[in-house]
């Protein structure tokens, strides 16, 4: 489908930032930032504005600092209540789907090792997301690594998410968000492009 709102983090076009905490939220160098300084931390930074239900979402997304336990990704459908899913790699090189829900969070998708994930500090990944009523499908590097499916969530907006895990230093940026309408004849078969 058309592309409905794209991102190469030059200017914030809606972004929450500022100092948190446990660490910072940022633009620099055309990159979305956050960087947690404190050991089992959690920060996210969602688009606000921007509130979606179906679409194919792509972005790129740099290690710039992580180690074991650690883990980062993508938000979305995020709600009022914020119950929302989460596309999560880590950098070790697992990837998994869950669901967040005020009782507690319930994975979709178990942790995986798919092939074309690249793992450990420095790594860079692009990871895509088709969301379709309570059909998902995710890609890492133009591969899919797994689809599910859930119908709790139905909308709510996108952000991106860093959680350190026993160390105190892990730093992620985000950057080229592209986000599409679905073509609903041919979205589900449409194999995305790197």
């Amino acid at each position: 489908g058309d592309v409905i709102f794209e991102d190469d983090f030059s200017l914030n076009r809606g972004w929450e930032l500022g100092e948190q905490g446990p660490g910072a939220i940022s633009l620099q160098s055309d990159r979305l930032i956050i960087a947690i300084h404190q050991s089992n931390s959690f920060l996210y930074s969602l688009l606000t504005p921007l509130t979606m239900g179906d679409f194919y979402l792509e972005f790129e997304l740099r290690a710039d600092l992580c180690q074991s336990g650690d883990e980062f990704g993508l938000m979305f459908r995020v709600n009022q209540e914020f119950e929302h899913y989460r596309f999560a790699i880590n950098c070790d090189g697992d990837a998994r789907a869950v669901r967040i829900l005020s009782g507690g969070s319930r994975s979709l998708v178990p942790s995986a090792e798919p092939p074309s994930l690249f793992s450990g500090p420095k790594s860079t990944n692009r990871l895509g997301l088709l969301a379709s009523g309570d059909s998902f499908q995710f890609w890492i590097n133009g591969l899919e690594v797994f689809r599910t499916r859930d119908v709790t969530i139905v909308e709510g907006s996108v952000g991106f998410f860093v959680r350190s895990g026993r160390g105190n230093q892990v730093t992620v940026s985000f950057d080229n968000l592209r986000v599409n309408s679905l073509d609903t004849v041919a979205t589900i078969t449409r194999t995305p492009t790197p």
